[in-house]
């Protein structure tokens, strides 16, 4: 017998049972409540674009079957697990009404605000896909930008080339979904045809680097004719598609998410609640194909196809013998960690700093005057993270605790019981960015 790690299910009864307890400071329960929401509902993904930027072949896509359909003229739409496939449409003058599921390509976008797509599909278990339709001028668009923000945990932006036009719409993104942000390059199967796929990416590689996590070039036709093949779903030409590329990004992103949300629950829970005790288990034999992922035994989150590579065009003369260009896939946050130990030490560095942080408030009573003392043990850790990380190639991070460490001087003035809360509250929001980009 081993022990393991607590999982998201072992937690949630935890964080249930504290937040039942009624001496929690208001601001610490609704951090805690927060928490609860993030760990029990499935992830947003919102995608959005310019019209005609094929989003909805991309829903399909990722969907796993073409819910959607070939209607040109939907208005923006959600798609999210239930038992049986329908819809829930939101009129223009306010009201609601379920229709049959058969009645989507009927819908016409000046009559419907809004639709919710029920269907039984398992990825549609861990994460639901809303494609938001814009359109009219340029601040039509951008409102419709910042209602997608709004309704996003991470958005995928579908574009044929990124243009000054599209990057000024990006720009009304809010920087918390940046970093959880990927450009999509749809029809990448006409890129490659041209012979133009691998210098749009080189163009657009210092834009991704500031504004996105990662680019994904996704050969849309080419995937949907896979998914339609006689026979059932052709996975070599899928994964050829590019789509397993992107599936196997967000999974990761996904994974990184929910540890990230469950590590926070702890350090919650052991300042507030009782610590789930680790899991017993028997080891698993050694063999590569048997072994989930941790974030995959916690949560039923969509498993990624193998990696994929998108397929030259059949052509004849001496476009025939010309080798299409490498599709850049999104590194391996293992692998890539790897190659820049001198980041990944640092952020490393950081991260035990805060979770040592964690464990010491633990040891923090309730007597009269607590609040001064978390205060100053956050400020303490924060300080620390801020010079541990500005020797590194990290601006960005540094900048966090810092700005972090700032606020937190200023709470110490304060020095209540809800003072504190906020700080580990930041405290949280500081090491789950800082995982994130030492896993990026």
């Amino acid at each position: 017998m081993m022990e393991t790690a607590p999982t998201i299910e072992s937690v949630l009864p935890h964080l249930e049972e504290a937040l039942a307890d009624p001496s929690i400071p208001a601001r610490a329960h609704i951090a805690g409540r927060q928490l609860l929401d993030r760990l029990t509902s499935p992830i947003r993904v919102v995608v959005t674009g310019h019209p005609g930027s094929g989003k909805s072949q991309l829903i399909n896509l990722l969907a796993g079957e073409p819910v959607i359909g070939e209607a040109t003229n939907l208005p923006s739409l959600e798609l999210r697990h239930g038992p049986e496939r329908k819809l829930t449409i939101e009129l223009a003058d306010g009201r609601t009404e379920t229709r049959p599921f058969e009645t989507l390509a009927s819908l016409d976008r000046e009559k419907v605000g809004f639709v919710s797509v029920e269907a039984p599909l398992d990825v549609l278990r861990s994460m639901t896909l809303t494609e938001v339709v814009t359109g009219g001028t340029a601040e039509q668009e951008r409102d419709g930008v910042l209602w997608a923000a709004e309704r996003a945990d991470i958005v995928l932006w579908c574009s044929l080339e990124f243009t000054p036009a599209e990057q000024w719409l990006w720009s009304a993104m809010p920087e918390r979904l940046k970093d959880h942000g990927f450009l999509i390059l749809t029809k990448a199967d006409t890129l490659i045809r041209s012979g133009t796929l691998g210098q749009r990416i080189a163009e657009l590689e210092d834009i991704v680097a500031e504004e996105f996590h990662s680019l994904v070039p996704v050969a849309t036709l080419q995937g949907l004719k896979a998914l339609r093949a006689d026979g059932g779903p052709d996975l070599d030409a899928l994964s050829a598609s590019g789509a397993a590329a992107l599936s196997a990004a967000l999974v990761r992103h996904v994974e990184q998410g929910l540890r990230a949300d469950l590590d926070a629950a702890l350090m919650f829970l052991s300042r507030f609640g009782s610590e789930p005790a680790p899991i017993a288990t028997v080891p698993a034999a050694a063999s590569p194909q048997m072994q989930p992922d941790s974030a995959e035994k916690s949560r039923d989150v969509p498993k990624a196809p193998p990696p994929i590579a998108v397929e030259p065009p059949e052509t004849t003369g001496p476009e025939a013998h010309r080798a299409a260009p490498d599709v850049e896939t999104p590194d391996d946050p293992v692998t890539a960690a790897a190659h820049r130990p001198e980041k990944t030490d640092a952020l490393k560095s950081a991260m035990d700093i805060l979770g040592a942080c964690g464990a010491d408030l633990s040891d923090v009573g309730d007597e009269p005057g607590f609040g001064g003392a978390v205060l100053a043990r956050c400020c303490a850790a924060a300080q620390a993270v801020s010079e541990v990380l500005e020797a590194g190639p990290h601006a960005s991070a540094c900048d966090d605790a810092l700005d972090v460490s700032d606020k937190l001087v200023l709470m110490q003035l304060e020095a209540s019981e809800e003072a504190a809360a906020d700080a580990v509250t930041l405290l949280l929001q500081l090491r789950r960015d800082i995982a994130l980009e030492a896993a990026g």
